[in-house]
């Protein structure tokens, strides 16, 4: 796809071998040879014939996306040079996090210092564009803070808005001095909310506004249907938690119309969860809106400089969009980056006649220490590498609070408890029991078992799987918690038709590293880039 785009959009791009840096664009890509033309940009291929073939890259950029193209060039009969069965296609980040353009001197940035006599120095200088952790500005003939010195600053949004921290030079040039940034009280969140305030400027936090108006977006796009348990409360819209928790955005659209929700929430010691992602369909800024809220997840989680960090969600594997947006992405990135984690997730059915009740011979038990070890060789036959990194699965995580400080995972009840399914006296499989508040998320994500049965209890009968799932159920229902979300692996519980717990889908979930999300940036955008020409050329091609 993404040969066939550069040759139909005629891309300029660059030619680069041991030998070459050229100007080249993409004249044609045959599908059938998978052979990829290239044109000269001024100079004639001729008189470099005989250094061919090559072994190179073609560095091409398509919706904003720098791609490289890889394999062995050689020259054709009408002198264009031809790649041949390209063996690598990647995509290429340039910078760690983008830098946002400030068009209307709405941010600036004061800095005060010292000289050797002792008199003090401040300048003030309009911010032409802010990344996470620095500011570049014109300077001009003004003032210039000094080098290699630490100073204090402040960073000047709008009116109202103020960060106050630590400035340190970091590159003058051109009339242009840039300066790394670090908030005063050691933390960056400030700074991060700053940035993405100007990176996504129609995006503001759920508590600023009226339940009423959430609660209509969430109804008309569908998603309080998801579950039983999506009933929103008092806490779940004020979201009064800290942003190093929860960050809980909605967009808005310029006629002032909310399209679109997503929230970013800490589930792990350093794993974040993208999720109660909510959109409507129709509005001339739909599209838009998508992208943005789909970018956000990406770009939150890197922006708090904890390492290493990561980022999960879960999707529904039957539809289009998910496997486009999240399922293909996969396949962008190498295994150690991203991977794809699919779950049976069961849900319950109401009828009185489904009803299974506890049995004495079927319990969970405190997981002893030999048992965390095979837990944790289980993991690992299971689960890819970057899962049980996320998840915090080694043998010493496995118990207790699973976000940091303490006290931070005891407001929010957030912990895993390693349970060992027992029937009729023999140890069949374990669960991990996790538990979260339910004001953090509608779907309950938080208070999710996932149960490992062994050989011997993938081989049971469907109605003692479901006196499994049942057991997991009471073990809920004491802690007063309703509704869990009780998955598996695959085609590892079979609980048949008569139970109350039924396999309600098999769904997806995707799991980022920290260069795996800014690869995703890039991703949204390329996706969203030839969702805009497909639209484009469709309007453009005449009617019969």
């Amino acid at each position: 796809m993404i040969l066939t785009r550069c040759s139909e959009q005629r891309c300029e791009a660059l030619l680069e071998t041991q030998r070459l840096l050229l100007p080249v664009r993409c004249a044609s890509y045959a599908s059938s040879t998978k052979q990829l033309a290239l044109e000269t940009l001024g100079s004639s291929f001729d008189e470099l014939s005989s250094s061919f073939p090559l072994k190179g890259k073609v560095i091409a950029d398509l919706h904003g996306v720098r791609f490289e193209i890889g394999g062995v060039f050689d020259l054709d009969r009408n002198g264009q040079v031809l790649l041949r069965s390209p063996s690598s296609v990647h995509c290429v980040c340039r910078r760690q996090d983008r830098r946002v353009a400030i068009h209307d001197a709405s941010v600036s940035l004061q800095i005060q210092w010292s000289s050797i006599s002792g008199s003090g120095s401040r300048g003030e200088w309009e911010v032409v564009d802010l990344s996470p952790s620095g500011a570049r500005f014109r300077v001009g003939r003004s003032l210039v803070p000094p080098a290699e010195t630490t100073l204090e600053a402040t960073l000047q949004l709008g009116r109202s808005e103020r960060v106050e921290c630590f400035a340190t030079l970091a590159h003058q040039s051109d009339g242009e001095c840039g300066v790394r940034l670090s908030e005063i009280n050691g933390s960056d969140t400030a700074l991060a909310r700053a940035y993405q305030a100007q990176l996504f400027p129609s995006l503001a936090p759920r508590r600023s506004f009226t339940s009423t108006a959430i609660e209509k977006l969430f109804d008309r796009s569908g998603y309080l249907d998801l579950r039983s348990s999506c009933n929103p409360s008092p806490q779940w819209y004020g979201a009064s938690w800290s942003d190093k928790v929860s960050t809980d955005v909605l967009y808005r659209s310029r006629d002032d119309e909310l399209l679109g929700h997503v929230s970013v929430t800490r589930g792990y010691s350093k794993a974040w969860l993208g999720h109660q992602l909510a959109t409507l369909r129709g509005h001339d800024e739909s599209m838009e809106c998508r992208q943005a809220l789909y970018r956000y997840f990406a770009v939150w989680p890197r922006l708090l400089g904890t390492e290493p960090t990561y980022l999960y969600g879960y999707f529904n594997r039957s539809r289009p969009w998910h496997q486009a947006y999240f399922e293909s992405f996969v396949q962008w990135t190498e295994p150690s980056d991203s991977v794809l984690v699919k779950w049976d997730r069961f849900e319950a059915h109401d009828e009185p006649d489904c009803e299974i009740k506890s049995c004495d011979d079927v319990y969970l038990e405190e997981a002893s220490a030999e048992d965390l070890a095979s837990v944790v060789a289980r993991m690992r036959q299971v689960l890819p590498q970057l899962a049980i990194d996320a998840f915090d699965l080694s043998e010493a995580q496995l118990n207790g609070p699973l976000i940091h400080p303490t006290s931070l995972a005891r407001k929010y009840n957030r912990f895993r408890n390693v349970k060992t399914v027992v029937m009729d006296g023999e140890k069949i499989g374990f669960v991990l029991c996790e538990t979260g508040s339910k004001a953090l998320s509608l779907f309950n994500i938080f208070n999710q078992a996932q149960l490992y049965l062994n050989d011997r209890g993938i081989e049971l009968p469907p109605e003692n799987h479901a006196r499994v799932l049942r057991a997991i159920e009471a073990f809920y229902t004491r802690q007063e918690i309703e509704v869990p979300l009780i998955v598996a692996p695959p085609k590892t519980v079979n609980v048949g038709d008569g139970s109350r717990l039924r396999l309600a889908e098999t769904m997806g979930s995707v799991i980022w590293s920290k260069r795996a999300l800014r690869c995703y940036e890039d991703f949204v955008d390329f996706r969203f880039g030839e969702m805009k020409a497909t639209r484009a050329d469709a309007a453009q091609t005449p009617v019969a």
